[in-house]
């Protein structure tokens, strides 16, 4: 797998890959938002919402390397800024980068909250969610 990274309008990440999959049904990409849910107290009351994790970002998930025609029509969907490294010079994630997006991708594009308890010896100890 090859992951890649785009820079979108922040604010305007689900609307681009919504716009891509309408324009693009049949492209064989994933198309990543990642996204973190957390709890907000408003007015006493908490309520769960959504925040990006990597705002402004889209990670695309290709079984190899990115063929032009799919790199022409990303950059042709209303909202797109550029390719990470840059547009002249289209790089997979590598090194840490592809650690940490991997990391996040392993349980989904929505971070839950992590599971924790203490251990005997008041150790903490992560039994699930993005810090194991």
């Amino acid at each position: 797998m090859e992951y890649y990274a785009i820079q979108v309008k922040t604010g305007s990440e689900e609307k681009y890959i919504n716009l891509f999959k309408i324009k693009h049904p049949h492209a064989e990409i994933g198309l990543h938002f990642l996204q973190r849910r957390m709890p907000i107290r408003k007015g006493g009351k908490v309520q769960h919402q959504l925040a990006p994790i990597f705002p402004g970002y889209i990670f695309i998930e290709t079984t190899d390397k990115l063929p032009q025609t799919l790199y022409w029509a990303l950059r042709r969907t209303e909202g797109f800024f550029r390719f990470l490294k840059s547009n002249q010079d289209v790089q997979p994630l590598s090194g840490h980068d592809l650690e940490i997006v991997c990391h996040f991708l392993k349980s989904g594009s929505i971070a839950e909250k992590s599971k924790v308890y203490f251990d005997e010896q008041d150790r903490i100890v992560v039994q699930e969610g993005p810090l194991k």
